[in-house]
């Protein structure tokens, strides 16, 4: 019984091929799809960090300075950045400081980065930026399609070298074979076959030729015993027996052939014969196919893939090769095991045979079209990559270059063919270029860096290059896949990006962060050549009243004249930086003695007392400065800061405008003030404050018309401590918001628990600060303490100081009016110490005009006060507002002002601040105890 092969020897080969390159393949491209992706996503979240550090450090002083003007910058260069959907910035107490969102940059998975917004070790806000990694993952998506196209390539064109290989060291010899047994079978015996191979093929052959000469010489013996008929009949029976076992043998080569031999009808297109390999190919068995035709519907669509009706072409192809024109061509089949299975065909006559039929020799080609698409498939995913893909041989000369490459050097690829790629051969570094790479491809399986690169026009960017190898069998290097890309508008954004995180963006100086490393920089140096260096802390005294004056442009403006004079005030190898608001600081290095620093502070002082004209107005200021050496007072960067820090304190405790050198004593007294900052955290924490009362009096009726609540801090251990000494530090740390809200919120309280014990209330004002007048969610803060204790608005009045009122009158004014809306009072502090312009006052919703002690106090005897304190009241009345004199303590001083026509006075004459129950006994006109 013969057996049919289950797996063709072709088969065979072809899978084990298939799988031998496939597997590993596959796995070393899972791989390295898998390491790009990680180092991308490293690389994603790397950038996410270092962004919200920058934004961080970038926060620090216009959070501190609650000004998001000086901000914007910052988040208007990170929102160039298309990976960002969304920035916040938050500020304590104060909620969102700033935001941007780019909702059309939302696509893919989001991740959230926040950073702590740190100022003079104190937490002072906090930055969050969510970015998102659909862009990223556009990326992955085309690298990994580039990579796995290139990939396939690779595996096609190993496969076509392979099955090439066994097509002419196995296939082409197998149909030799199948030719000389041909030859045999039709008695074609004159010339000899020959083989000069020696393995088996080799041997069959050779056989084939032995049987050839011994069919050549029976037929001669044949001939020559022709006479002898005995002898004739003997031979001719061996020479039948001879005959017989060649066509088994020839009828065994066809049996085994390795490919699809069948037999044709001319007349009806039927299958006459069939190998089992056409059987094998078909998936039917031998009866079943010679029940059908070439174009039959079970195995052959009604069409081809080129239109054709397969009817119309299969006769047309028998007949024209039965009348002697062997044709070769492809055609589509349908089986069972492939839908589309695509074969050549070679078609010859067979004239031995009785009736017309020829004979098909059928191939799969199925896999050859694959790899054939698979390599269009890849070529055009090449040519239309925005990347820049090159294919490089092992000598990094270009054997071809896609579109995008080409552009991007602007020139053709025609000028590339046979060249070195450009950005690796550039005169100083060619060599050393090259050989960092293939010494890096030795142990890494590519090779990635950026290079700047010329372009034809001779213009320089900036590529992203990345080299993969493709290895011979033998591990050897034959030709390189290189992907590049233009990064240097990224390189650009990078670099300003850095330049806005480390200069201030009002006068271009450095920040507080290149500061750091300037300052690190010089004690380094310091150390090194035995040198010294110098810190001067510089604080311009009383800026502030020029910023809430003429605004913070014009503040702005003055600052950047300032820094022009510092610069002009050292030399080339020092550092001028500010560090925020009003503070500069100045690093000198190589220094031989403190009297160096001691000279360049002179000459800041000389520089800075200078006349500053901005728009035809005289400007002047002074600094203070604080002088901390190295390493006399400090070897480190925080140290000398600080050391600094503090020194410039004492200068302005000592009158300002002067300098002062640290010394050891001066950390006592910042000791304590720390130690009052400490405290004074923990007095709001365990509801240390209390509330006294000061009456205001009508000068006329004499009788209690309001109150001023002011704060008291009554410490376990110091008994009351005066407001002069905590309020200042509180204003500074940022504390007085917390403080001023405990304030309002306790102030309407206790006039809401005096409304409901029968007591004839008086409304109360509450003194509003700068930090919680600007904070921005002051309405919000006041409509929440009338809510709470059920006070009734009109028995509250909001304080606001003079200088307060003119910073951003616009917005000032729209803050004023909305408070009012809500039915407080308003009035003005302090008023005659700043510099209001009336064309605003008139606009703003005041109720009350207070006149500071500081003019009470010599209105009788000074005339200069009593004139300022006349032309307030009548400018007031001028206004329709009432008039409140604050520190009146003497009867004169009462009466001058109610002849001034002043309606209401506080002061000693009438009573201290008093406590809340004897403010009580007070207004039920009791004296106090």
């Amino acid at each position: 019984m013969k057996l049919k092969p289950r797996l063709t020897l072709r088969s065979a080969l072809i899978i084990t091929v298939v799988l031998a390159l496939l597997i590993p393949a596959v796995g070393t491209g899972l791989y390295a799809i898998k390491k790009r992706r990680a180092d991308l996503y490293d690389a994603f979240m790397t950038d996410q960090t270092r962004l919200a550090e920058i934004l961080s450090l970038g926060m620090q002083e216009p959070v501190w300075n609650l000004s998001p003007e000086s901000a914007k910058p910052i988040l208007e260069a990170l929102s160039s950045d298309r990976r960002i959907s969304s920035i916040e910035v938050h500020a304590e107490n104060v909620g969102t400081f700033l935001s941007l969102t780019h909702s059309e940059f939302a696509t893919g998975k989001p991740y959230v980065v926040k950073r702590p917004i740190v100022r003079k070790g104190a937490q002072i806000g906090e930055v969050q930026i969510v970015m998102h990694d659909g862009q990223l993952q556009e990326q992955l998506t085309i690298y990994e399609k580039t990579f796995l196209n290139i990939l396939l390539g690779q595996i096609l064109l190993s496969m076509i070298m392979i099955l090439v290989l066994l097509q002419r060291r196995l296939l082409d010899p197998l149909r030799k074979l199948i030719s000389e047994s041909t030859s045999l079978a039709r008695r074609e015996l004159d010339e000899p076959f020959v083989w000069e191979r020696t393995d088996e093929l080799g041997m069959l052959g050779q056989s084939l030729e032995t049987t050839r000469m011994a069919l050549n010489n029976l037929f001669v013996a044949q001939e020559e015993t022709n006479i002898r008929l005995e002898e004739e009949l003997e031979e001719r029976k061996k020479s039948a027996q001879a005959l017989a076992l060649s066509e088994d043998r020839y009828r065994s080569l066809i049996e085994n052939a390795p490919e699809a031999i069948v037999v044709i009808d001319v007349n009806t297109g039927t299958f006459t014969d069939a190998n089992p390999f056409a059987c094998s190919l078909y998936n039917l068995t031998r009866e079943k196919l010679l029940s059908l035709t070439l174009w039959d519907g079970l195995i052959t669509p009604a069409f081809q893939p080129d239109g054709k009706s397969s009817s119309d072409l299969g006769h047309k192809i028998l007949d024209a090769a039965f009348a002697g024109k062997p044709q070769v061509l492809e055609w589509q089949h349908t089986t069972a095991r492939n839908p589309n299975l695509f074969v050549e065909i070679r078609l010859s006559r067979m004239p031995s045979m009785n009736g017309n039929f020829v004979r098909a020799t059928i191939v799969d080609v199925t896999q050859r079209k694959l790899i054939e698409e698979g390599l269009q498939l890849a070529s055009k995913a090449i040519q239309q990559s925005r990347d820049g893909i090159l294919i490089l041989d092992n000598e990094f000369r270009i054997i071809s270059a896609n579109p995008a490459f080409c552009q991007m050097l602007a020139t053709t690829e025609d000028h590339l063919i046979g060249v070195v790629a450009p950005m690796l051969k550039g005169r100083d570094h060619y060599h050393t270029l090259i050989d960092t790479i293939q010494h890096h491809l030795n142990s890494h399986t590519f090779w990635e860096g950026e290079i700047w690169t010329r372009k034809e026009n001779g213009e320089m960017f900036l590529e992203l290059v990345t080299l993969s190898p493709i290895r011979g069998d033998d591990g050897a290097i034959r030709n390189f896949v290189c992907i590049t890309s233009d990064i240097t508008e990224q390189k650009q954004h990078a670099d300003h990006i850095w330049h806005l995180a480390h200069h201030d963006t009002v006068t271009g100086l450095p920040n507080r962060n290149l500061l750091h490393d300037r300052l690190m920089q010089s004690i380094l140096q310091a150390e090194r050549n035995h040198k010294k260096s110098a810190l001067l802390f510089i604080d311009l005294d009383r800026f502030k009243n020029i910023n809430d004056t003429l605004g913070h442009s014009f503040g702005d403006r003055l600052l950047k004249h300032v820094a022009d004079r510092l610069i002009g005030c050292v030399g080339h190898a020092d550092t001028v930086a500010r560090i925020g608001g009003d503070e500069f600081v100045i690093v000198l290095s190589g220094l031989d003695d403190a009297k160096e620093a001691e000279n360049t502070a002179l000459k800041i002082m000389e520089a800075l007392t200078s006349t500053f004209v901005i728009d035809n107005m005289d400007l002047h200021i002074t600094p203070s400065i604080g002088i901390a050496l190295c390493p006399d007072d400090g070897s480190t960067v925080d140290g000398l800061m600080r050391n600094a820090d503090t020194a410039m304190y004492f200068a302005k405790d000592s009158g300002r405008n002067n300098y002062q050198f640290f010394k050891q004593s001066m950390n006592t007294a910042a000791t304590e003030r720390l130690d009052m900052e400490r405290q004074l955290r923990i007095a709001i924490r365990n509801d240390q404050f209390e509330l006294h009362y000061q009456p205001q009096i009508d000068l006329i009726t004499k009788e209690l018309v309001g109150m001023e609540a002011l704060i008291r801090w009554r410490h376990p251990e110091l008994g009351l401590v005066s407001p002069l000494r905590f309020i200042p530090i509180a204003e500074e740390t940022g504390l007085i918001v917390p403080i001023g809200e405990w304030v309002l919120r306790e102030a309407c309280r206790q006039t809401k628990v005096w409304e409901d014990a029968g007591l004839k209330v008086v409304p109360v004002a509450v003194n509003l600060s700068a930090r919680q007048f600007l904070k921005g969610s002051l309405v919000e803060t006041v409509a929440s303490a009338l809510a709470e204790s059920r006070l009734d608005p009109e028995l509250l009045q909001l304080e606001i100081t003079e200088s307060l009122l003119m910073y951003e009158v616009e917005d000032t004014i729209q803050l004023l009016s909305r408070l009012n809306e809500l039915g407080v009072s308003l009035a003005i502090d302090d008023f005659g110490t700043g510099y209001s312009s009336l064309s605003y006052l008139k606009r703003f919703p005041i109720d009350h005009l207070k006149i500071d002690r500081s003019f009470v106090r010599d209105v009788i005897n000074d005339p200069d006060d009593a004139s300022i304190t006349s032309a307030i009241i009548a400018m007031a009345h001028n206004l329709k507002l009432k008039v409140v004199a604050e520190g009146v303590e003497t009867e004169q001083q009462a009466s001058f002002l109610k002849e001034l026509g002043c309606e209401f006075a506080q002061g000693f004459l009438y009573s201290k601040p008093l406590p809340s129950a004897e403010m009580a006994l007070f207004m039920q006109n009791e004296i106090p105890a």
